[in-house]
């Protein structure tokens, strides 16, 4: 109702648009005919806020991320975080700021984000989602250097490490220089046996060798080593006189 005498009785609110509602109550006495002083008072509605739904996501490490927040408007937003080792704090006020994801032991990690709405005093239903960071692997080269060898020479094997179940992908450029200098292809993936080096142009011959680590969806710096074969030395004793 609008009007009424004597006592407000106790109501439950309600407010169904996404702003606050006042309301003025204007309040007079009487007595035997006589009109005292009017009083009046508000009363403030709040929305109770609500925030948009937020979706699970999975992203490799070393990338930064952030989160802006959305729902009733004027709402702000409380939220926890239940692992720390992805880079996040384990809790805070409004959107989540840049910050870069983490794998500190070289596994997935997982963690859940609980944001929870409110206005004023009113707290909406909280939101849950879930952030996974898988490792972005890293490569090892043994040996690191590169090789220079002659023609004729085995070449070192190239073995490669890192995280368990990393592959490594290798390409040499320019493509041609790698099968003439002996390597059976231009591209693999794993560890680069040990070859027989060849160079039948008589002048020394470099290939560049990539190697990119990958780890499910992420992918890690490459890192690259050079190759060279020189051609054997050979001597011309010339004509006999």
């Amino acid at each position: 109702p609008t009007n009424g005498v004597n006592s407000i009785g106790a109501f439950a609110t309600s407010n169904n648009t996404s702003s606050p509602i006042q309301v003025d109550i204007n309040i007079s006495p009487f007595l035997l005919g006589c009109t005292g002083s009017s009083e009046t008072f508000t009363i403030t509605v709040n929305p109770t806020p609500t925030i948009d739904p937020i979706s699970d996501t999975t992203l490799c490490s070393s990338i930064d991320f952030s989160y802006v927040f959305s729902g009733t408007s004027g709402a702000t937003y409380d939220w926890t975080n239940d692992n720390t080792n992805i880079g996040l704090a384990a809790n805070g006020s409004g959107n989540i700021s840049s910050f870069t994801l983490t794998t500190p032991f070289g596994i997935s990690e997982s963690a859940t984000i609980i944001v929870t709405p409110s206005i004023g005093t009113c707290s909406g239903a909280p939101e849950a989602f879930t952030i996974t960071v898988n490792p972005t692997p890293t490569v090892t080269a043994n040996p690191s250097a590169n090789q220079i060898l002659c023609e004729g020479d085995s070449s070192i094997a190239i073995l490669f490490s890192g995280l368990a179940g990393t592959n490594y992908q290798w390409d040499a450029t320019p493509s041609i220089n790698a099968t003439t200098i002996g390597l059976p292809s231009a591209s693999g993936n794993g560890n680069i046996a040990s070859f027989l080096s060849t160079n039948p142009v008589g002048s020394s011959i470099t290939t560049s060798i990539e190697i990119t680590p990958s780890l499910g969806a992420c992918i890690g710096d490459s890192i690259t080593l050079d190759i060279t074969v020189d051609p054997a030395a050979f001597v011309d004793a010339g004509n006999d006189t």
